[in-house]
Formats: structure tokens, C-alpha cells, sequence
């Protein structure tokens, strides 16, 4: 299996959304384990060490990276091996289903030299900044259910993806399989895609033009169809409208449907009547309001990295990194041989 990075949480017009239980729940597993502990006590840097030590034995990685730091990892998965390591700590609290079967707790305060005092401040203050932030991007999403497709635009974004799905989907028959996960996030540096995730999940991708509200129809019928004809579906929400999709992913047939990058366009935009000259100003009217929302999210998400970052510092004095190293170390060289 190739490498791949995702996002399993989102920075949304609904707050912070989570598929972090929907996706482990979807695994087959031997062993979960699950990280505890504050900020900068190390958790991402153990997820780190058990990429290295995997890549260095072969294997490849699906690594789930933070939507507030795309620099520090939530997660990492050794498909190979049955084997993941989550954060489980908030704003995605994890508990293993089995604890002591499958699943293990990996308690890193055990590492606390000390205790950490004087850091009411920046832990109120970044997540301050996040509330914020999540009502700029509140604000934006409002605009979002303003601008509709008519019925006849609707009827005819539907007939080119059911007849999109008919020469690509062949004729199975049965339910399919639904799996999620994110491929962008909006982050503290904007909006962030993870085109190569899905380049090796789906090597041909066809990208959609057009409003979002017709890509959104199109994507709608053809997940529709391909579940109708038993496919492995991935589908990648939309980053700050979790309710949108942003891409389907079939692995099997290597294809992809996206309304990012692609190798062919699909142009939804000339289906149905053109928009009136008011309606097309009322666009652009409103994708600039929504654009400015964003822009000030997105420093809001800056403002919260920053004073994370400061309490992570206040941390680090306080716990034995050396000792934590040591120990987590001989228990990924451990996890990864044995299995």
C-alpha cells in the first residue's frame, strides 16, 4: 500500500466535525492504541516515530493529520500490520472499545516531571480563537443555501452523472460500501488539499465545474449509483460544509470524481438555462462576502496555532522526554516485529 495522509476532523460552518469513531470503527484492527495527555507532551512526535520505524521497515501509512496544525499528526495506521495509534484527546476524545484485548491506553502524563503552573492564559486564549473562528465560518456557510439549482438545472446535472455512472460503473448489483474521510481542511495557513491521497487512491480523476450547487447534485447521483452497483466508495465532505461532498473515490476502478484538480472537465455549468445577468452578479456578489469570512477565520485559526504553540512551550520543561522516548520506542519496535 502507498503512503497517504487524510484529515479525520474539520474546521466547519457547524464547528469542529469528527469522523475520527466512524473511521476506526471501520477498521479491522489487532491493535489500537490510544494517546492521553496536554499539549506539547509529545503525542505527535510518538506518531511520528511509528511512521519512521514503519517506512523503514516497508510498510506503508495512512497518516491523519491535525486540521488546527497540518504539521502534527493526529493518527497514524499500519494497514499491513492491523495496527493505529490515535490522539485521543479533545476535540476527538477516543476510548478503546476493548481495552486490554485490542485496545490499549498510552498514558503520557506518566512523564510529568512536575507540575505545569501558570498556564490558564494562553489555554483560554486559543480557544477563544476558536470560537471565533467558527462563527466567521458559520457566516460563510449561510451564504452557501442562498444560490439553488432550478428543477430543470437539477434534471439535467442528474442525467449527465447517471450517464456518467453508466459507462464507467458496469453492471453490479447489490449494496456497495461507504467509507469517509477528508482530503482538505481549512487550516491556520487557509485551505489545504491533499491532492496526492487522492491521486493514489484514484490514479483518473474528472474534475467538476459549475456552482457548488450543481457539483453537489452530481456527486449526490452518481454515489447513489455506484452503491446501487456494489462499489467501495470513498467520499471526502467538503472541508468547511461537511453536508457537501468534495470528491468520490472509487479504488477499485481507480477513478475519481472531484471538484478539485482533475485530468478531464465535466462542465456542469452549461446544463440547463444560463443564469440571468442579476443572478450572476449576486454570485460574485456573494462569494466575495464569503471569501472576506473566510479570510478572517483562517487568522483566527492563526491566532489559536500561535498561542497553542505558546502553551505547548510552557509544557515542555515539565516532562521527561528522554524517559518517554525510551519507553515508546521499545514499544513500537515491539508492536511492529511482533505482528
Amino acid at each position: 500500500m502507498k503512503d497517504i495522509s487524510i484529515f479525520l476532523g474539520a474546521n466547519t460552518a457547524r464547528g469542529f466535525r469528527s469522523l475520527y469513531e466512524e473511521y476506526i470503527g471501520s477498521l479491522d484492527l489487532r491493535r489500537l492504541y490510544v494517546i492521553k495527555g496536554s499539549a506539547g507532551c509529545g503525542k505527535s512526535g510518538l506518531m511520528k516515530r511509528v511512521s519512521e520505524r514503519a517506512a523503514g521497515m516497508g510498510l506503508g501509512c495512512v497518516r491523519v493529520l491535525c486540521s488546527g496544525d497540518p504539521d502534527s499528526l493526529d493518527g497514524v495506521l499500519i494497514p499491513e500490520r492491523g495496527i493505529a495509534f490515535f490522539d485521543g484527546t479533545s476535540p476527538h476524545v477516543l476510548e478503546p472499545a476493548l481495552t486490554g484485548q485490542q485496545g490499549f491506553y498510552l498514558d503520557l502524563s506518566r512523564f510529568y516531571t512536575s507540575p505545569a503552573k501558570g498556564l490558564e492564559t494562553p489555554d483560554t486564549a486559543y480557544r477563544e480563537h476558536y470560537r471565533r473562528a467558527y462563527r466567521y465560518l458559520a457566516a460563510a456557510g449561510s451564504l452557501e443555501e442562498i444560490p439553488r439549482c432550478s428543477e430543470e438545472t437539477r434534471a439535467a446535472v442528474s442525467r449527465r452523472a447517471e450517464a456518467l455512472a453508466a459507462r464507467t460503473l458496469g453492471r453490479g448489483r447489490g449494496k456497495g460500501s461507504l467509507r469517509r474521510f477528508y482530503t482538505d481542511a481549512f487550516t491556520c495557513r487557509g485551505f489545504l488539499s491533499l491532492e496526492e491521497s487522492r491521486r493514489a487512491l484514484a490514479p483518473r480523476l474528472l474534475s467538476l465545474s459549475g456552482s457548488r450547487a450543481r457539483t453537489d447534485v452530481f456527486l449526490q447521483v452518481f454515489l447513489r449509483a455506484a452503491l446501487e452497483r456494489s462499489r467501495e466508495v470513498i467520499l471526502c465532505p467538503d472541508p468547511t460544509e461537511d453536508r457537501q461532498t468534495a470528491h468520490l473515490l472509487l479504488p477499485e476502478l481507480g477513478l475519481g470524481i472531484t471538484t478539485g484538480p482533475g485530468d478531464r472537465r465535466i462542465h456542469l455549468e452549461k446544463l440547463g438555462p444560463p443564469p440571468s445577468r442579476e443572478e450572476t452578479a449576486q454570485l460574485r456578489e456573494l462569494e466575495k462576502l464569503r471569501a472576506s469570512l473566510l479570510d478572517r477565520a483562517q487568522a483566527e485559526l492563526a491566532m489559536a496555532k500561535r498561542d497553542h504553540d505558546a502553551l505547548e512551550a510552557a509544557v515542555r520543561p515539565f516532562i521527561d522526554f528522554a524517559g518517554m522516548t525510551e519507553e515508546t520506542d521499545a514499544l513500537i519496535r515491539r508492536v511492529l516485529e511482533e505482528a
